[in-house]
C-alpha cells in the first residue's frame, strides 16, 4: 500500500482554456506594383493581435517593415498573445517607376520643334502636357515657344513630370 487512499486524496478542479486561432484574409495586389508595396495593404479581416510579415514560409525570418521594394512571396501570420495564425502568403510584384531626363532646351528660328528630342525615358511611352499637372496632352511637334512638360508611363507606374522650355524665334 502506498498509504493513500481515495478518501484522503485532495481533489482539485481542473479548468481547461481553449484559445481562439487568430483569423485574418489575404487580398494579395493585382498586377505590378509601382517601387514599393505595403504588405499590411494585403491583410484585412484581422479577429486580433498582430500581423507580422516573414520572407519565408517557416516563419522564421521577420521582416523589419511591412513595406518591400521586390518582388516575391511574402507571408504572414497573427499573433495575439496566446496563439499564432496559420501562415499565408501574398505574393508581389514590385516593378521600378521609370525615370525621365531632360536634353538640351531646344532654340531654334521658326519652324517647329518635336519634343521626343528634348526628352529620354528608362522605360515605357512618353506623353507631353502643356500644363505641370499633366492634365493637358499635346502633340510630341510644337510650334510656339514655351515651358512643357512630359511624363513617361510603364504598365502603369509613371515618371516624375519633367519640364522643358522651347524657344521658336
Amino acid at each position: 500500500s502506498t498509504g493513500c487512499s481515495a478518501e484522503s486524496s485532495p481533489s482539485a478542479d481542473l479548468a481547461v482554456v481553449v484559445n481562439a486561432v487568430p483569423t485574418f484574409s489575404v487580398t494579395a495586389p493585382s498586377g505590378d506594383q509601382c517601387d514599393d508595396y505595403d504588405l499590411a495593404s494585403a491583410v484585412s479581416g484581422l479577429s486580433g493581435g498582430t500581423v507580422k510579415y516573414y520572407s519565408d514560409a517557416l516563419a522564421a525570418t521577420e521582416l523589419g517593415s511591412s513595406t518591400v521594394t521586390s518582388s516575391n512571396t511574402y507571408y504572414a501570420e497573427v499573433d495575439d498573445g496566446n496563439c499564432q495564425s496559420l501562415i499565408k502568403s501574398i505574393v508581389v510584384s514590385v516593378i521600378a517607376s521609370p525615370t525621365i531626363v531632360v536634353g538640351i532646351p531646344p532654340v531654334q528660328c521658326g519652324g517647329t520643334v518635336d519634343l521626343s528630342s528634348s526628352f529620354t525615358q528608362s522605360a515605357g511611352s512618353v506623353s507631353y502636357y502643356s500644363d505641370a499637372s499633366a492634365n493637358t496632352a499635346i502633340a510630341q511637334t510644337v510650334s510656339t515657344s514655351g515651358t512643357y512638360y512630359a511624363q513617361s508611363d510603364d504598365s502603369g507606374c509613371q515618371s516624375a513630370i519633367e519640364s522643358v522650355l522651347v524657344t521658336i524665334n
